[in-house]
């Protein structure tokens, strides 16, 4: 997408569903096995288009959750993701990636109401 999103079940099936059930729908989880995937897609080949692919996911995730004003305070249903972004900083170096990993991490389970709560509110759960 041009967002740098992606994910082809939402892409294709539910666009207007992107981001809105964390805790079920694995979007983070997919991400994350995507951006390992992609890590060692390059390590093992050269080619950079798939890394480029997920760096723009990433920098879509974190353009949409973090702490700042505008942004969600969501973390993925499953651990994976973190792990994920801490290959994708070795793998080019951006940092942000790295502040990224932290942020889910420490977020998960830290406000009341929790994220989830939240979301299920905003699907009218």
């Amino acid at each position: 997408q041009p967002d740098g999103y992606l994910n082809t079940h939402f892409t294709v099936t539910q666009p207007e569903m992107r981001w809105k059930n964390l805790r079920d729908w694995h979007e983070m989880y997919c991400a994350g096995h995507l951006m390992e995937a992609a890590v060692a897609h390059h390590q093992a080949t050269g080619d950079p288009k798939l890394l480029n692919a997920l760096a723009r996911y990433a920098d879509h995730i974190d353009a949409r959750f973090g702490p700042n004003p505008g942004q969600y305070r969501g973390y993925g249903g499953h651990p994976e993701i973190e792990l994920a972004l801490v290959r994708l900083y070795h793998a080019t170096g951006e940092e942000r990636y790295l502040a990224l990993s932290k942020y889910l991490v420490e977020e998960r389970g830290q406000q009341d109401p929790h994220y989830y709560d939240i979301e299920a509110v905003e699907r009218g759960e």
